[in-house]
C-alpha cells in the first residue's frame, strides 16, 4: 500500500504538469502572483513564533529570493518582514456551527476582497481538539473556492501532528488525502503537501499544537517545494551575444536569462582568461591574440532542460578597416576624381594614395587633395619619384582626420595637378580607432628597373597600421607579398598600374612592406605611413542598490564631460567607458532615489574602474528635498520619541524616533 507522502507526490507531480502552462508566463511578468496564506494560528505564526511570521517570513524571502514575483494577499497583517498579508484566524476551525467565526463561511468574501491565484490551505487543528474533525468540511471550503474561481490553485496540506501523537490527526490527514485525490482525479486544481512528515516532533514544536521557529521553517520548505514545482520556468537566454572584440581591450556580454528560480551560469567553452559571474551571467574577457574564440555558455536551475548558447568571438586589432574605393585615368589631365564612401565609426582617418605618370615632375606635382571639398594634409616626407626612359612615376600619401571628416555618406575624393598628367591612380581607405595625431612613422623607396618592391618602416605604437600605396609604370597587377599585407585597392591604366595596402603591426616593431609585379623591367615608386591605435577606453563600472542590497533598475548613470550616459540593467549594474585619461565626474540619477556617493569625480583614468558602487539613501531624506541635511533633523525632531508604526524618521523601523535612529543617520550624512 502507498504511504500518504507517496501518493501525494505523484499527484503533485501529475498537476504540476498540467499546471505549469497556467503560472509559468506569469512568473516572470510585472504582475505578481498572488498566494493567500489560509488557515488558523499556524498560518498566522502567532504562537511560537519569535516574530510573529510562522512560516510566512521564511516561505516569502525563499520565492523572492529566487526569483519569483509573488504577493501575499489577506485581510490580516502580522510579522516583520515586507508582505504580511494572510488570512490565518486563531481558534478557527473549517466550519463550525452557530457562528459565522470559520473558514468556510468566509472565504469566498475573502477571495473576492483579496483576489488569490494560489491559496495555501493548513486546517484542522481546531475541529481536531475541539473533537469534530470532518475533512468533508474542508471539501465545502474548496468548493466555496471553485465557486469563487476554478482557476485558484489550492495547495492543500495534510496538517502537522501534535504533542504527544495523534493517531486521530494521522486519520484525519488520510480521510483529507483521500477526499483531495478524488477532486484532482475529476479536474480540481489541487496539489498536496503532507505538512505532517515535515517536522521533527521532539524538536521543533513550541507547545502541544503548534511549531516553533524550526518547524515553521520547515513548514517553509514543504510550501516552498511544492509552490517552486508550480511556478517553476526552466531558463531560456534572452540576449544576444557580442561577436567582435579588440585584442587588449575589455570584452564583456551580460548573459540573460529568464528563468525562476534565478539560474546559475557557467562557462563550458571559452579561451584562456575569460570569466563569468554565476549568479549574473556577466562574462568578462581581456584578448591577447588575434583570432576566433569560441565560447559556449550553460545556464541551469534546477528545471529542464538547461539552456546553451555558443558563439564565436572574432579579436580584431584596435585599428578597423573601414572602406576603400579608387579610379584611374589615361587622359591627358588635370583632375582625378572618385567616391568614396565612409562609415559612422569613431576616431576615423582617410588615407588617400596617388600614383601618377608623365614625362614632366612640374605637372605631377600635386596642387591639392580634397574629400567633400576639405582640404587633406600631406604626409611628409612620402613622395617617391622614380625614372624609367622617358617617363616619372610619382607616389603621394595624404590624410584626414575625424574632426574634418564628414559624417557617414558617400562624398568626392578629388586629386588636383600643376599641369595636364598622361596617366594617375588614387585610391582612398578609411579606417577606424585610430589615434588623432600625425604619422607615428613614413617611409618611401622605388626601383628603377625590377618587378619587385621591399620598403621598411619601424612603427612604435602596439596595434599600428601601415597603409601604402606603389606604382609602376607599366600595365599590369600588384601582387602584396609580405605578411599579414592585405590588398585594398588596384588599378590599372592603359601604361601604369597603382595598387594600395593595409597591415597590421603587433607588438610594435620594425616592418615590411613588399609587392612583386607581373611584369619586368619596371619602374616602380612605393610610398607608406604609419598611424597609431586609439588608447583603450577605461572601463567605470558597479552597481547601484538599496539600503538592503537589493538591484535599483533603471538608474541614469551619467558621465561629464565626454561620456556616455547608461541606464543600470535589472542587476543594478552600470557600465561606462570613457577617454584615455579622462577626468571628470559621474553622477547617479533616478526620480525618487537619493544616492550616496551624490557623485564620483575621477582624474586621469587611464585603468579601468570596478566595484564604483552607490547606495540608495532616500529613506533618509525626510523632507523630500532631494537632499540629506538639516532638514531632515527638523523632521526627527519634530516626532522625536513619538511611537507607532511608520512614523516619519523612525529609519530603523523599531517604531519609536529616538538616538538610535539620529546614530544612523548622521552616520550617513
Amino acid at each position: 500500500m502507498e504511504s500518504l507522502k507517496q501518493k501525494s507526490v505523484l499527484m503533485l507531480i501529475a498537476v504540476t504538469a498540467e499546471l505549469m502552462g497556467c503560472f509559468s508566463a506569469r512568473t516572470l511578468a510585472d504582475e505578481p502572483i498572488k498566494i493567500m496564506p489560509l488557515g488558523n494560528s499556524i498560518t498566522r505564526g502567532y504562537y511560537g513564533s519569535t516574530d510573529d511570521n510562522g512560516y510566512r517570513k521564511p516561505l516569502y524571502l525563499n520565492l523572492t529570493n529566487s526569483g519569483y514575483n509573488i504577493d501575499f494577499v489577506g485581510s490580516q497583517n502580522d510579522g516583520d518582514f515586507e508582505d504580511t498579508n494572510h488570512e490565518g484566524h486563531d481558534g478557527w476551525h473549517a466550519a463550525e456551527e452557530g457562528t459565522d467565526d470559520d473558514i468556510v463561511t468566509n472565504i469566498f468574501n475573502w477571495l473576492v476582497v483579496s483576489p488569490a491565484d494560489i491559496v495555501l490551505l493548513h486546517i484542522g487543528t481546531n475541529d481536531i481538539t475541539e473533537a469534530d474533525q470532518d475533512v468533508n468540511e474542508v471539501n465545502d471550503i474548496l468548493d466555496e473556492i471553485d465557486s469563487y474561481s476554478e482557476d485558484t490553485t489550492v495547495i492543500l496540506a495534510l496538517i502537522i501532528n501534535r504533542v504527544p501523537y495523534s493517531p486521530t490527526t494521522t486519520q484525519f490527514n488520510d480521510d483529507l488525502n483521500d477526499m483531495a485525490l478524488y477532486r484532482i482525479a475529476n479536474g480540481d486544481d489541487i496539489i498536496i503537501v503532507d505538512m505532517e512528515s515535515a517536522l521533527d516532533y521532539s524538536t521543533d514544536m513550541c507547545d502541544d499544537v503548534h511549531p516553533n521557529d524550526t518547524g515553521y521553517a520547515k513548514m517553509a520548505d514543504d510550501w516552498y517545494d511544492a509552490l517552486d514545482n508550480l511556478l517553476g520556468l526552466a531558463p531560456a537566454i534572452t540576449s544576444t551575444p557580442v561577436t567582435d572584440a579588440t585584442i587588449g581591450w575589455l570584452y564583456t556580454y551580460d548573459v540573460n536569462a529568464a528563468a525562476c528560480p534565478n539560474p546559475e551560469y557557467a562557462l563550458t567553452t571559452y579561451p584562456s582568461g575569460m570569466t563569468i559571474d554565476p549568479d549574473t551571467g556577466l562574462i568578462e574577457w581581456t584578448p591577447t591574440a588575434v583570432g576566433d574564440f569560441d565560447v559556449t555558455v550553460e545556464v541551469s536551475n534546477g528545471w529542464p532542460p538547461d539552456a546553451n548558447q555558443s558563439f564565436t568571438i572574432t579579436v580584431s586589432t584596435v585599428i578597423r578597416f573601414d572602406a576603400a574605393s579608387s579610379y584611374s585615368s589615361s587622359s591627358d589631365g588635370t583632375t582625378l576624381s572618385w567616391p568614396h564612401a565612409i562609415g559612422s565609426g569613431e576616431d576615423r582617418i582617410l588615407v588617400v594614395g596617388i600614383a601618377g605618370e608623365d614625362n614632366s615632375t612640374t605637372d605631377l606635382t600635386i596642387s591639392s587633395v580634397t574629400y567633400n571639398d576639405v582640404n587633406m594634409t600631406l604626409v611628409e616626407d612620402s613622395s617617391e619619384t622614380v625614372y624609367s626612359t622617358t617617363t616619372y612615376t610619382k607616389t603621394e600619401l595624404y590624410y584626414l582626420l575625424d574632426a574634418d571628416l564628414p559624417s557617414s555618406g558617400t562624398y568626392d575624393v578629388e586629386v588636383t595637378y600643376s599641369g595636364n598628367v598622361s596617366e594617375s591612380s588614387g585610391g582612398a581607405i578609411s579606417l577606424e580607432n585610430v589615434e588623432q595625431q600625425d604619422p607615428e612613422a613614413v617611409a618611401a623607396n622605388s626601383n628603377q628597373d625590377a618587378n619587385t618592391i621591399s620598403t621598411n618602416t619601424t612603427t612604435y605604437t602596439d596595434g599600428a597600421w601601415v597603409i601604402d600605396v606603389a606604382g609602376c609604370s607599366n600595365s599590369g597587377t600588384l601582387t602584396a607579398t609580405a605578411e599579414d599585407m592585405v590588398r585594398r585597392w588596384h588599378e590599372t591604366s592603359a601604361s601604369a598600374s597603382a595598387a594600395a595596402s593595409t597591415k597590421p603591426v603587433d607588438p610594435a616593431q620594425e616592418t615590411t612592406i613588399s609587392w612583386n609585379f607581373s611584369d619586368t623591367n619596371s619602374a616602380i615608386a612605393h610610398s607608406l605611413v604609419a598611424f597609431a591605435p586609439i588608447k583603450p577606453k577605461p572601463i567605470i563600472s558597479g552597481y547601484v542598490l538599496e539600503q538592503n542590497n537589493t538591484p535599483v533598475d533603471g538608474v541614469l548613470i551619467s558621465p561629464d564631460p565626454n561620456g556616455e550616459s547608461v541606464l543600470t540593467d535589472h542587476n543594478g549594474r552600470y557600465e561606462v567607458s570613457v577617454p584615455y585619461g579622462w577626468s571628470g565626474t559621474v553622477i547617479p540619477t533616478k526620480a525618487e532615489y537619493d544616492f550616496k556617493p551624490f557623485k564620483r569625480t575621477y582624474s586621469n583614468v587611464i585603468a579601468n574602474q570596478w566595484h564604483r558602487n552607490y547606495k540608495d539613501i532616500s529613506v533618509y531624506d525626510l523632507d523630500d528635498d532631494g537632499s540629506i541635511g538639516w532638514g531632515d533633523i527638523a523632521v526627527m525632531r519634530e516626532c522625536w520619541l513619538d511611537t507607532g508604526s511608520g512614523i516619519e524618521g523612525d529609519i530603523n523601523n523599531d517604531e519609536i524616533v529616538d538616538f538610535l535612529d539620529l546614530a544612523e543617520f548622521i552616520f550617513v550624512w
